[in-house]
């Protein structure tokens, strides 16, 4: 008996996992890429100052998201609901910071991060998060 309650748990941790890992992996990626931008400009901005401008806050925009990112997708991982606070903050920083900048409200972003937002809701529901 203790044997199939045992299984059974295994199985429901697994399926749980499942279903978080495309989160994780999506939010993981990104952040390893806006952090990775953030060096390189960091990096262009110290070798080619002469020819190239780049703006400091930038570079901090840009590691700021991609940390929130990855703490969103490692607190994801590990079932905690502060994945869709830091994930939201991410989007906030993203936006709040092209603003900043000068830049216009990059809609793309807003979109895929409202949707993003629903399925780490949704995560939420389903007991995924807690």
């Amino acid at each position: 008996m203790a044997l199939n309650e045992a299984t059974e748990l295994k199985d429901k941790i697994t399926k749980k996992s499942n279903i978080r890992l495309p989160y994780m992996i999506i939010l993981a990626v990104l952040g390893v890429l806006s952090v990775v931008s953030g060096v390189m400009n960091l990096y262009l901005m110290n070798a080619a100052a002469n020819v190239i401008s780049i703006d400091p806050l930038s570079v901090a925009i840009d590691i700021t998201y991609g940390a929130l990112l990855l703490f969103s997708s490692i607190m994801t991982f590990k079932g905690k609901v502060v994945a869709i606070w830091s994930f939201g903050g991410a989007v906030l920083v993203n936006v709040v910071g092209g603003l900043m900048l000068g830049r216009s409200v990059n809609f793309f972003v807003v979109l895929m991060g409202i949707v993003f937002l629903i399925q780490l809701f949704n995560l939420k529901k389903q007991g995924e998060l807690s």
